[in-house]
C-alpha cells in the first residue's frame, strides 16, 4: 500500500512540475514574443524615419537642379547632385522594399519565422550594403567639386584647391569617425540575433527538460 500510495503521490508530482514547465514556456514565450515585436516596431518607425529624411533630401536635391540657388556655370556641376539624387532613389525603393517584406512575412508566418528570415535578408545583403556605403561616399566626395569652378573664378586656383581638400578632409574624418563609433553597425540586426538566440535556447531547455 506505501509503494502504490508512492506511486500516486509521484504521479501528481509529475503532472505539477509538467503544468509548471509549460506555464514557463508560456510566460518566457510571451516575454519573447513581446520583446521581438517592439524591436520590429521600433524598426519599423526608424525606417519610416529614415524614409522621411530621404524625401527632405530628394526635395531639397531638386531645388537644387532645378533653381541652381549656387550659381553654377556648367553642366557637370550637377553631376555629383544628379548622382546623390540616384543614391536616394535607390535607398528609399531599398527602405519600402524591407517594410513590405516585413509586412508580408508577418501575414504569412510566425514572430520567430519573421525574424529568422529578415536576419537572412540582411546577410543576403551584406555585401551590397557595403558597396552602397563606398559608392555614397565616393559620391559625397565628389560634392565639393562642383563648387570648384565658381571659386576658381572668384579666389582663383590656390585659395580654390586648400578648400577643396580641407572640404574632403573633413568629410572623411566625419565617416570615419562615425565608422569607428558604430553608426553604420546595424542594431537592429544584432538585438534581433540576440532575441533568436534566446527564444531558441529556451525551447531547447524545454525540449531538454521534456525528454
Amino acid at each position: 500500500m506505501e509503494l502504490e500510495a508512492l506511486k500516486i503521490e509521484w504521479l501528481k508530482l509529475e503532472k505539477k512540475l509538467d503544468r509548471t514547465e509549460k506555464i514557463n514556456k508560456k510566460l518566457v514565450d510571451a516575454i519573447l514574443h513581446q520583446k521581438s515585436s517592439a524591436i520590429l516596431e521600433q524598426l519599423k518607425n526608424k525606417q519610416l524615419g529614415l524614409l522621411a529624411i530621404l524625401a527632405v533630401e530628394c526635395m531639397f536635391i531638386i531645388a537644387v537642379l532645378l533653381g541652381n540657388p549656387f550659381d553654377f556655370l556648367f553642366i557637370y556641376q550637377y553631376v555629383p547632385f544628379v548622382l546623390l539624387m540616384v543614391i536616394i532613389i535607390i535607398a528609399a525603393a531599398s527602405l519600402y522594399t524591407f517594410n513590405s517584406h516585413i509586412k508580408t512575412d508577418l501575414s504569412l508566418n510566425n514572430l520567430k519565422t519573421t525574424i529568422k528570415n529578415i536576419l537572412d535578408y540582411y546577410k543576403k545583403n551584406e555585401v551590397y550594403d557595403k558597396y552602397f556605403g563606398i559608392i555614397s561616399l565616393s559620391i559625397g566626395l565628389l560634392v565639393p567639386w562642383s563648387f570648384l569652378p565658381n571659386k576658381i573664378i572668384k579666389e582663383g586656383w590656390g585659395s580654390s584647391i586648400v578648400d577643396l581638400a580641407i572640404m574632403t578632409i573633413i568629410t572623411l574624418v566625419i565617416y570615419l569617425a562615425a565608422f569607428k563609433f558604430g553608426a553604420f553597425k546595424n542594431k537592429d540586426k544584432e538585438r534581433l540575433k540576440i532575441t533568436l538566440a534566446e527564444w531558441e535556447d529556451m525551447e531547447s531547455t524545454m525540449d531538454d527538460n521534456i525528454s
